[in-house]
């Protein structure tokens, strides 16, 4: 792993969704710049934080060893979904299982090791919160959609809370959603595959990908992000179908505001 360097790249896991990276890095580049020359390397004046979005097509990288998110990407966005096995679209009931497990299985180990070490002030006013803002989230949420699990983990950031948070809830028109938020907060940020980008969230790149397998089971996957924070939102649906895209857009324009 390169010195200074903390993170895992953006890449497609259980089926579809993604890993939301984190770095140290110091001043802002947007675009092909690479992060990974010897220069950037050792002159972390040169390095780039929060959103960069990077073409590995143009600048190959040990840190770029699957193309196969790119592949469904540019399918979704030529075809409106890309064609799987059955067995790739996951139950989304054992996924919301599996997210409250972990929860449960974080609040008893590692969120305990966490705070011991933290200020008294932290443990009383921040322990509990996420360290951005949720306020577009709360309006986002406030009506056609149940809430099933809600949780914050992560980076513990003194004076601030936790840098991820997660909400899942489920609609009528959209079914189950799983709506996962980064805050960039000191060192970390989001490294987005340029040649995947497919997709707008309120003039900020994103990476879409839909699946659906022979017999119309379908699941979406969106990562976007702003230079505050990285978004994630998967659900069990195909949005490319059935008129779920507008309330799809509509969601993900007010989690992130305009």
């Amino acid at each position: 792993m390169m010195k200074k360097f903390n993170f895992t790249v953006l890449a497609g896991i259980c089926a579809s969704a993604f890993i939301l990276q984190t770095y140290t890095f110091a001043n802002e580049i947007i675009g092909d710049s690479n992060p990974f020359i010897e220069e950037q390397v050792n002159n972390p004046q040169l390095e780039p934080k929060d959103l960069v979005v990077y073409s590995f097509a143009k600048n190959p990288s040990k840190l770029s060893q699957s193309n196969e998110y790119l592949t469904r990407a540019r399918a979704t966005r030529e075809y409106g979904f890309t064609r799987v096995h059955s067995s790739q679209i996951r139950v989304f009931d054992n996924v919301i299982r599996r997210y409250k497990d972990g929860d449960q299985e974080f609040q008893r180990s590692f969120k305990r090791q966490i705070l011991a070490g933290q200020s008294k002030a932290d443990l009383e006013k921040f322990s509990m919160l996420f360290a951005g803002d949720t306020v577009n989230l709360d309006i986002a949420l406030t009506s056609k959609f149940d809430l099933l699990h809600s949780s914050v983990g992560g980076n513990f950031i003194p004076d601030k809370g936790w840098d991820q948070l997660t909400r899942i809830v489920k609609s009528k028109e959209l079914g189950n959603v799983i709506i996962e938020i980064m805050a960039f907060t000191g060192d970390n940020g989001l490294l987005m595959d340029k040649d995947a980008v497919n997709f707008d969230v309120n003039g900020n790149p994103g990476i879409l990908i839909v699946m659906e397998d022979e017999t119309g089971r379908a699941e979406t996957s969106l990562t976007w992000a702003d230079n505050e924070k990285a978004y994630t939102i998967q659900l069990d649906r195909n949005v490319n179908a059935n008129g779920v895209m507008a309330s799809f857009k509509n969601l993900t324009q007010i989690i992130s505001g305009s």
